[in-house]
Parts: C-alpha cells; structure tokens; sequence
C-alpha cells in the first residue's frame, strides 16, 4: 500500500509541476491535471480530493453564495477575461508601414491571418518589442475588426494552425508558416 500511495505522491508532484505554470487558463490546468493524473486510476483505490480551492473559489464559498451547479462539478465561467487595449503601440512606425494601410493591404478574411497579420505587423515593422493579447487587442481595434469574445483562445487557435506562436502570451512570435502566409499569400486572391 505505501508503495502504491508513494508511486501516487510522485505522479502528482510531476503533474503540478507541468501544470503550474498555466495561470491563464484554469479550464486547461483543469484538463491537464486530470489527464495527468488519470483520475479513473485515482478513483479506483479511493475518492478523490476536491482540487485545491483558488482565492476566487475562496471568497464565493466565504460569502456563501452558491456556484448554481451540482456538487463535484467545477464552475466554468460563462465570459472570458476581459482584455483591455495596449494604446502604447505606435500605429505610425517611421520605419515601415502605418497598421491601417498594412492591413487594409494584406485583407485577411479569418481570425488566423488577422492574428498571423497582426504579430507579423508588430514583430517586423513596429518596433519589435514582445507581442501581447493586449496590443492585438489593440490593433484589431484601429483595424475596425470584431474582436473575438476570447482572444486568447482564439490566438491558442491561431497557434495551434502553426501561424504563430503563442507558448508565451507575453511574448508572441510569428513563425516561419506564419511569414510565408502573410508575405505570399495575402491579400487572398479573388
């Protein structure tokens, strides 16, 4: 039995070390640590423990209010965090194109080249400095684009199509699929 419970200890102390540092997504952590962890194996030898409370979690059940679902459930939020604009990108560089004209030029159609478009835009014209959600925020805003109602699900998106590279949402790259796209293939032929 304490080798059974030890072999346990060590899965869990590797899952929260993968797991830890996803902060901006507790659907995902949620996920992770429940793949990892193989919660069928867990549940077979006995119950397991509810998650760790958060200090959102914390404050909801110290105010006795209820999440309105049943019990052993976890509460998903019903809108994603709201991600205020970075005005301090300059939308005029001197050295390259203002934002409006480069995407008024590239057109794209799909929230992939209008994110790949916009990290392209700021990594290689502006100035270069760490591209965030906030500061394409930004420019879907001076662009007159709809803004998706969780942008950094949909950049994830955009990521996961290879465009960009959103392993970092502090410091999003274009990658080499993501150039090529922008450069040779936008705008989209008629």
């Amino acid at each position: 039995m304490t080798s059974s419970f030890d072999e346990r200890l060590d899965q869990l102390e590797r899952a929260l070390k993968v797991i830890g540092p996803i902060t901006d997504n507790k659907e995902l952590q949620e996920s992770a640590f429940a793949w990892l962890v193989d919660e069928r194996a867990v549940s077979s030898h006995i119950a397991p423990a509810p998650p760790p409370a958060t200090p959102a979690a914390a404050a909801v059940g110290a105010n006795g209010a209820s999440d309105g679902g049943s019990a052993g459930k976890g509460k998903r939020s019903s809108k994603p965090a709201n991600v205020s604009p970075d005005k301090s990108v300059d939308l005029t560089p001197a050295s390259g194109s203002p934002w409006t004209d480069y995407a008024a030029e590239k057109a794209p159609t799909n929230l992939n080249d209008k994110y790949s478009v916009a990290v392209y835009w700021l990594q290689e014209i502006a100035d270069g400095a760490p591209v965030t959600i906030a500061k394409l925020v930004y420019l879907f805003i001076a662009a007159k684009w709809n803004i998706p109602a969780d942008v950094k699900n949909k950049a994830s998106v955009a990521g996961v199509a290879g465009l960009i590279d959103t392993a970092d949402l502090q410091n999003i790259t274009i990658t080499g699929l993501g150039t090529a796209r922008v450069l040779n293939q936008l705008p989209p032929k008629k």
